[in-house]
């Protein structure tokens, strides 16, 4: 029996949270890189690596502290609503004593690699920002799992606009990077104090004692993937501190934060779609290979789009928001703008992954690309620097999504999959050269190649009308 048409109230709704997603993920990525653009331009390269450097250690905490509970509570949210309470409350506690009982590892760990002495300072009055951001993370995760995406936006949104204007002042009167951590710790403990107070009136989480070891072996494989996946995101970075000056390293984070700004869109997308295909994945098996096959070959297609804008928009994109002494991470960026659309697809595999259940195999595969990815950059940033780092990157990725479709291989028609990725990286690629041959104008350039990639996407029916219909359906079913 076919679904049923989309009704005036889902399309607003599908409208709505579209709109969440680009509010609360793109627009909130965009205010932390101006954040970062403003750091950059009144500090120098070197103390801009720092960090740098610094920032991917907390998140690397984050990532700790989290140990998946955030997609737990998503997980169990979706399919129980009225479980969320005590999801809530217990997530709290738990990432609350996680967050106390790392600090001293995360500290000592920091020392014993021999990072440079400015970093451990730094980093030990940033963990504070760990704590505020798994708070928030198990707020997000709430209204994930009631498809209130718009509450997410808003909060998400407002908190590095808060912190932008806080660095604003506050680096202007004393242009010290230490000022600029507690720009952080101020905005975003404001904004999540608010957001915290106003959920718990609604929610009203309570703790579950004897249930939060059921939580914790819950989670656990979500925590260690994504601590996994946030490693073989910014190892580029950690290796670099380690082996190249912080000048160099700065250099390199300017084109990986423009990088970010995209990267929030696959990350974003798996929570919009995550609630629905966690509960297809039991209700409806079939329906739940038919969306997640769509998804995919939806994602490809958005993916090379965004990828090859990089590449062709780079050096414009790095003069204007981090000024011209970057306009050397230019080159870095576009080789990152194909890393880019290997990301969202990997991103997309992953979610299928974790919808059917199969967090072992996630875990593995992720295991195994990091490793590589690791070796990777062991090797080629001693003799290329941030160029090396960037073409371990795209060599990761790609061992990255061919262990996801080795384990994804009963939701996913890995054949449709691996076509589709290879179809579209040579559109992506032959729309590149042609536009860089006819004009030398990146934008000029941006617009023919985008122009020529979407006419012979739509020629082939890369992307069809049917496919999108499926997977908004699928979404809408949820609502």
């Amino acid at each position: 029996m076919p679904p049923p048409a989309l009704t005036g109230g889902q399309i607003r709704k599908l409208a709505k949270n579209a709109a969440a997603l680009a509010v609360g993920g793109i627009a909130a990525q965009a205010a932390f890189v101006l954040v970062e653009a403003l750091v950059a331009r009144r500090l120098s390269q070197e103390l801009y690596g720092v960090f740098s450097t610094v920032f991917v250690l907390t998140y690397l905490s984050i990532w700790v502290v989290d140990s998946g509970i955030g997609w737990k509570l998503v997980q169990d949210g979706s399919r129980r609503a009225a479980e969320i309470p005590r999801l809530l409350g217990t997530a709290l506690l738990l990432r609350t004593g996680i967050f106390l009982a790392f600090y001293p590892l995360a500290v000592g760990m920091v020392s014993l690699l021999g990072y440079d002495p400015r970093v451990l300072i730094l980093f030990g009055i940033f963990y504070g920002y760990v704590l505020i951001m798994v708070v928030q993370d198990s707020l997000v995760s709430v209204y994930a799992a009631q498809q209130r995406m718009e509450v997410n936006a808003l909060y998400q949104g407002l908190t590095p606009v808060v912190i932008c204007l806080l660095a604003y002042f506050l680096v202007a009167r004393d242009q010290s990077i230490n000022t600029v951590a507690y720009a952080y710790l101020a905005g975003s403990g404001l904004v999540t104090a608010v957001w915290l107070g106003l959920t718990v009136r609604r929610v009203k989480p309570w703790v579950d004692f004897r249930g939060a070891p059921e939580i914790l072996k819950g989670s656990y494989q979500y925590g260690l993937s994504g601590l996994l996946g946030y490693t073989f995101l910014r190892v580029d970075i950690l290796l670099m501190s380690l082996l190249r000056d912080m000048a160099e390293v700065g250099i390199y984070a300017a084109a990986a934060k423009l990088l970010d700004l995209a990267n929030k869109i696959p990350s974003l997308s798996a929570r919009v779609v995550a609630p629905m295909l966690f509960q297809k994945s039991h209700e409806d098996p079939a329906a739940y290979r038919k969306i997640c096959n769509a998804m995919l070959r939806v994602a490809t297609g958005v993916a090379m789009a965004i990828g090859l804008s990089f590449n062709l928009l780079a050096e414009p994109l790095i003069t204007f928001v981090f000024g011209e002494k970057y306009a050397n991470a230019a080159i870095i960026l576009q080789i990152l703008g194909a890393a880019f659309a290997l990301r969202f697809v990997s991103t997309a595999l992953q979610t299928v992954l974790s919808t059917s259940d199969l967090h072992a195999r996630r875990t593995k595969s992720i295991a195994l690309a990091t490793a590589v990815n690791i070796g990777f950059n062991l090797i080629l940033i001693p003799l290329y620097g941030g160029i090396g780092a960037a073409i371990s990157v795209i060599l990761g990725n790609l061992v990255l999504i061919s262990a996801f479709l080795f384990a994804a291989r009963q939701p996913v028609d890995v054949g449709a999959a691996l076509r589709g990725i290879l179809i579209a990286a040579a559109w992506a690629g032959a729309a590149v050269i042609v536009a860089r041959y006819v004009t030398p104008d990146p934008l000029l350039a941006w617009l023919l190649a985008i122009s020529l990639f979407a006419a012979a996407l739509a020629a082939t029916g890369f992307i069809n009308r049917k496919q999108v219909v499926r997977l908004v359906r699928g979404v809408m079913a949820r609502q």
